[in-house]
């Protein structure tokens, strides 16, 4: 085996078992020698996500120094809902400490349920409210800053890497013991050559007795993690429990939780944490172990790390005075979408049932967070719905939420041609003297609801309203070859359902005006980092309004010359000449639709 590399060293050993022979006195001079070299500190990277006022999840990296939390525009934060004071709280970051303060705020900070009255040090995990707004507190540093090259696979003795598939399964009463297969190897240097003896507690009955109840405790502690794990808590908070069952299960003092990014399958340490809670000051974890196990799918268990040159430890694991760990991929049966790993400064902490304990752990944690990612997606997509459908049809929305890039892409702002709609109540004001506030809403929410849906029928896009007008827009976001067709046609159907509704109601019956306009417009999500619509601009906006507003009668539906030249169905129309319209230069031929 002198000439195979490591790799083949690995898969040479049946079941995916090593067990590796070595001079542990050699390796813990060659260890002493390189492990001069002191880890970088490193600082780790605090964010805050909530969902703001539209729905949409934001994430903001924290940086150095005070970040503003409140209601005002000039804060760094922006959450704009009542119950958030202009300057609600505020988060200083310094030398890797984060601390939450209040700044005075009318209805205070709550930070993991409770009102704070002092400064307060967050933690990953961690949940905070500015009145009815929820932050959570997500800490994580970039793997490529933590994971050391120095470490190779070499072979030695008390070390152990198995394959997951085999070691995640609790071992049935009727086999032999897990450890029988794993356990330290000890040589038997009695007559008969250079035989191993496995040092076991127990023999004969004893020792399936106590199998027995290695055996209920593994079963007891799946049984703990799993039903912990599987409550649908959010993923920063999934995340912070998975490291508090690593040290419940094992005798870890440092716990890590390294995630893949969905787009890039990066790295990046989402938990790093010490038994006391603090975070480790200068976090150092082996690349060719986190790799070897990541890309081989196998937990691996190193019994005295200082001893193994197969770590060759003398950078990271010297330097963070590690003895031995337990180290196994996050794997939800699918794909690994991270590491989970523990350590110990003090040797052979960890044995073969640890093993058993932390690599079930890991494939426990593996398919919470996987079902952690698809209940925020699916939290997601369903705000992203609710806010799409306050502009579009179903169909509209679907072609949206399916249509990946593309999808997105088609509400960057950029010129369509497109037709606009414009609609409003006649004499409304009047209307409404002597009603109450509740009967006026009651009133125009029905008018609304029957206009909207005639126009998702066409698959037109709902701008917005306007006091007691209607803007809608036909060929965006998608291109419509027939967008003119669809809004004279919309425009038709909006008539017979206002006549519908008047002779269905006792209150004085409404009246509309309709006008439509076709020609080039800027459509798009329009607006500010912090507020952003979807709309249409542009001159055949303007003209649409003017035509709707001067020049529409009661119950008419008036269409411009460049609508009726797009039409490709049959329409009836009536002529009603050219008009110069106030803000416009030149005259503007219009047209009734008759049906």
């Amino acid at each position: 085996m002198g000439d195979r590399s490591d790799e083949e060293r690995v898969r040479a050993v049946p079941s995916g078992l090593v067990r590796a022979r070595a001079d542990c006195g050699g390796a813990r001079a060659a260890n002493r020698a390189q492990g001069r070299a002191r880890a970088q500190g490193l600082t780790p990277l605090f964010s805050l996500s909530f969902t703001d006022v539209a729905g949409i999840p934001r994430r903001v990296t924290l940086r150095d120094g005070e970040t503003v939390i409140g209601r005002a525009p000039s804060c760094d934060i922006v959450i704009n809902i009542p119950s958030v004071s202009r300057q609600h709280a505020r988060v200083h970051l310094a030398g890797g400490r984060c601390v939450l303060v209040d700044a005075g705020s009318r209805y205070g900070t709550h930070l993991n349920g409770e009102r704070l009255s002092a400064e307060a040090l967050l933690k990953a995990g961690d949940t905070f409210q500015c009145g009815k707004a929820t932050i959570n507190v997500e800490q994580q540093v970039d793997a490529a800053e933590i994971l050391s090259e120095e470490h190779q696979l070499l072979e030695d003795s008390g070390t152990i890497v198995r394959r997951i598939d085999s070691a995640a399964n609790p071992p049935s009463p009727a086999a032999e013991p897990r450890v029988a297969a794993t356990a330290w190897p000890a040589l038997d240097r009695r007559k008969g050559g250079d035989r191993r003896k496995l040092s076991l507690p127990w023999t004969g009955r004893e020792r399936r007795s106590g199998h027995d109840r290695r055996h209920a405790r593994l079963l007891r502690l799946l049984s703990e993690i799993s039903n912990t794990l599987v409550t649908g808590q959010p993923l920063p908070q999934m995340l912070t429990r998975v490291i508090d069952l690593v040290f419940d299960v094992v005798p870890a003092e440092r716990a890590f939780l390294l995630l893949r990014d969905a787009t890039d399958q990066a790295l990046s340490a989402r938990v790093l944490r010490n038994r006391d809670g603090s975070a480790p000051p200068e976090p150092r974890l082996s690349r060719t172990v986190v790799n070897h196990v990541m890309r081989e799918r196998v937990a691996m268990l190193a019994a005295d790390a200082l001893c193994d040159p197969r770590l060759d430890a003398a950078g990271s694991i010297q330097a963070m005075n590690v003895r031995s760990f337990v180290c196994a991929p996050l794997w939800d049966r699918s794909e690994v979408i991270g590491v989970l790993y523990a350590d110990n400064p003090r040797s052979k902490k960890f044995v073969a049932d640890d093993l058993d304990v932390f690599t079930a752990l890991a494939n426990y944690a593996a398919v919470a967070i996987a079902q952690a990612h698809t209940a925020d997606q699916l939290l997601q997509e369903t705000k992203r719905r609710e806010r799409l459908q306050r502009y579009h049809s179903p169909g509209v929305v679907n072609r949206i939420l399916h249509g990946g890039t593309n999808g997105d892409a088609s509400f960057l702002a950029q010129e369509r041609d497109v037709t606009v709609m414009f609609c409003d109540l006649v004499a409304f004001t009047a209307l409404c003297e002597g009603m109450e506030p509740y009967e006026v809403a009651q009133l125009l929410n029905g008018f609304f609801t029957r206009m909207a849906d005639e126009i998702f029928e066409k698959e037109g896009t709902l701008d917005k309203f306007i006091g007691d007008a209607i803007l809608a827009v036909f060929g965006a976001p998608f291109p419509q070859p027939d967008h003119a067709d669809r809004a004279v046609q919309t425009a038709l159907a909006m008539r017979r359902a206002l006549a519908d509704m008047n002779a269905t109601q006792t209150a004085r019956p409404l009246r509309m005006r309709i006008a439509i306009n076709s020609g080039r417009a800027l459509t798009g999500d329009i607006g500010s980092p912090r507020r952003r619509e979807f709309t249409v601009l542009g001159d055949v906006v303007n003209t649409a309004s003017r035509i709707e507003s001067s020049v529409a009668a009661p119950d008419q539906i008036v269409i411009s010359r460049a609508t009726k030249d797009k039409l490709t169905g049959p329409v009836t129309t009536n002529a009603l000449g050219s008009v110069t319209l106030r803000g416009r230069q030149g005259e503007v031929e219009l047209f009734e639709v008759i049906g």
